[in-house]
């Protein structure tokens, strides 16, 4: 960031024109090839037109009817949409091409409420096996020990703990180091370990013949607890997270569009501090330098910078009053990012704000399978981009919950 101006995200939207552009010449030819209309549409469906994108891809689907990479985009498309059964109808007929077919499709199933299904096609993300001791594939541990690794981001790796905690044979769990103090029984990555077999984190319902989710109980209790000051005219404290950061150090352009596309302008949620009884409370830990650009000091207290790692975060969201006043933080307000599933994995009254393509993680209605207690609520976009209803919906919502 540079004089307020983003060039790395200026770089990523003058990537995407190009190949936009160059697609769309291929397309306007007199014969377009069906690879020049499958490539439009995959420009397009990194621009979040997805209607237009599946248009596209249908034409091309049309002058190559046996293209199964193209039938593969369209269930992709589909699933953008938020039509789940749609996308495991086509992505059902592309698994037999392995890898990342077969991973789009556990997606849907996963996202259609078909878990054991979607559990054993997940493995299609493990394109080869690199460690260090056997894969364990579900034989008897008796006498052994099992050593399961975290992957992907740390929302995933905090909503698959669940998994972990009640094994019944010798285990331990290696997890990055912002997640350790947080997660119970959880070892660095960077220690030497002697175990008999290993297994990725998120491998574990497959290998555990889990045919659906188990019955949901909190399952992350916050190591510490921090106090925060609450005026006495609160009457509903809103801890705020509105950025969502997909991948890690050397992120792909794809991911950083991902995590763009899930994230809220924090213009478009300060207003909310305009409602009666309102303090919002930023539990962004890296929200220092959209506070700073909007003055939003007087109207959002920064609990963000004092946070290490997710044990302070876990710390904060379920805080007790500050000097005698009232009570803590009464509801988490978030983005589809990991302090969502963290507050699920507590119990904490939540609102999820999640953008038109959504995630598997949250289902298709208004509640997620993943936590199905009332007060972990869903907000979506009926369009890509549009977060103007969504607010207007948040409003709502806290507007009746400051009044009771």
């Amino acid at each position: 960031m540079i004089g307020g101006f983003n060039w790395h995200h200026q770089g990523i939207e003058l990537a995407n024109h190009g190949h936009f552009v160059a697609a769309e010449v291929c397309f306007r030819k007199a014969h377009p090839e069906p690879e020049a209309l499958y490539n439009l549409a995959n420009c397009l469906r990194r621009m979040c037109r997805y209607e237009e994108a599946e248009e596209i891809a249908r034409r091309s689907l049309a002058i190559h009817p046996g293209a199964q990479e193209t039938t593969a985009l369209i269930g992709c498309l589909r699933l953008d949409q938020g039509d789940a059964e749609g996308a495991c109808e086509l992505l059902a007929k592309t698994t037999h091409l392995g890898g990342f077919n077969r991973f789009c499709y556990s997606l849907a199933l996963l996202h259609a409420g078909r878990f054991e299904e979607g559990f054993r096609e997940y493995d299609g993300r493990l394109t080869a096996n690199n460690m260090p001791l056997p894969m364990w594939n579900g034989e008897d541990l008796t006498g052994k020990t099992l050593c399961i690794t975290a992957e992907q981001g740390f929302g995933d790796t905090i909503m698959y703990s669940r998994f972990v905690q009640d094994l019944p044979f010798k285990h331990f769990f290696l997890t990055p180091n912002a997640l350790i103090r947080l997660i119970p029984n959880a070892l660095s990555s960077n220690i030497e370990f002697s175990a008999d077999y290993m297994v990725p984190l998120m491998s574990l319902p497959a290998r555990l013949g889990l045919k659906e989710l188990p019955p949901w109980k909190p399952y992350i209790c916050p190591p510490v607890r921090y106090s925060i000051p609450r005026a006495p005219d609160t009457t509903l404290a809103v801890g705020v997270v509105w950025r969502s950061k997909a991948g890690g150090l050397m992120r792909k352009p794809e991911e950083i569009r991902h995590g763009e596309q899930k994230s809220v302008p924090l213009e478009l949620i300060l207003p909310l501090a305009t409602i009666p009884g309102i303090k919002l409370f930023s539990l962004q830990q890296d929200g220092n330098e959209d506070m700073g650009r909007l003055g939003a000091g007087p109207v959002m207290d920064n609990l963000g910078f004092r946070m290490m790692d997710f044990a302070d975060l876990a710390g904060f969201m379920t805080a007790s009053a500050g000097e005698g006043r009232g009570g803590g933080l009464d509801v988490i307000l978030t983005v589809d990012t990991a302090p969502a599933h963290l507050a699920g994995a507590m119990g904490m009254p939540t609102i999820v704000m999640l953008n038109k393509a959504g995630s598997w993680q949250y289902g298709s209605g208004d509640t997620s399978p993943w936590y199905p207690y009332p007060d972990f609520r869903l907000v979506r976009q009926t369009q890509a981009g549009n977060w103007k209803p969504v607010i207007d919906k948040v409003r709502e919502t806290l507007t009746e919950m400051a009044q009771r």
